[in-house]
């Protein structure tokens, strides 16, 4: 089973697209980096020490796998 490399953003500019940011990624990513899809989140997960919650980022998103479509809660 291989991982879906995704990303999660808290876009400034809600006219960015998925496929924007995506070409974005691939001309400074190498190409098992570059995300394969972009969730947009109201905000980043973080511990009380302020750094980002890994691995899940509070979406349920642990190693790689991916099962539907998720939004912010």
């Amino acid at each position: 089973m291989g991982e879906l490399v995704t990303a999660l953003i808290v876009a400034s500019d809600p006219a960015l697209t998925e496929e924007e940011l995506i070409a974005h990624c691939r001309t400074r990513l190498a190409g098992y980096r570059c995300p394969k899809r972009i969730v947009s989140v109201d905000s980043l997960a973080r511990t009380a020490t302020g750094r980002l919650q890994h691995p899940v980022a509070g979406l349920g998103m642990g190693r790689g796998i991916v099962r539907g479509d998720y939004e912010a809660a």
